[in-house]
Formats: C-alpha cells, structure tokens, sequence
C-alpha cells in the first residue's frame, strides 16, 4: 500500500472512493443518480442539477458531499441574493451506505 492510498481512506476504504460525479455526469445519470442518493437517505428532489456530489472520507466512512436546495417557510425554493436567475443552495453532508451506481468510466477514474 502507498502513502497516498492511505491518505485517500486507508485499507479498510471501499474502492470506488473518493470520487466526484460532475455535473454533466449528474445531467447524464439524473435517474440512477437520484435512486442511489435516495437509497443513501436523501431526497432527490432536493439535489440541484449543475453541481457536483462527492464522495469523501468522513469520521465514520465514506459520506456523500452534496448541494441541496434552500426552501422558505412555505416550502418556495429561496432566490440566491448573489444571483437572482439562481435558487440558494447549501453544502450538506449524509452517510453513504449504498455506493454510487456505475456511470460508465474507465478503469481507474474514480475520485477524478
């Protein structure tokens, strides 16, 4: 084992992370991606297209780095007051339990 397999989650680490899905991977995937976020405990329809999720070491394993849209008290997505034409979002985090689906890449390319 390298220094660096270390540093990406060490021995125990599942083998398909760390890894980024970017956003045309997100637009591509968008059904298998909102069944795996889903089955990971987050509601899909909260996950924006047009930014990416990651998968990184956390505290108690792997978890899921997302995005995630910002509702008012009636449940309106509110408006990012440093862009109007965009709806706020925030960085949230959830345990992944369920690893990613397949999206097709070559050999080697997770975490790229």
């Amino acid at each position: 084992m390298t220094t660096s397999d270390q540093q990406e989650g060490g021995p125990s680490a599942p083998p398909w992370y760390p890894i980024t899905i970017t956003p045309e991977e997100v637009t591509t995937h968008r059904e298998d991606l909102a069944a795996w976020v889903q089955a990971n405990g987050i509601d899909p329809h909260t996950v924006p297209l047009g930014h990416p999720i990651r998968v990184e070491k956390g505290v108690a394993g792997p978890v899921i780095v997302y995005r995630a849209y910002v509702r008012n008290e009636r449940g309106w997505l509110q408006i990012d007051p440093e862009n109007d034409d965009e709806a706020l979002t925030v960085e949230c985090t959830a345990p992944c339990t369920v690893p990613p689906p397949d999206l097709g890449r070559a050999p080697g390319r997770a975490g790229q």
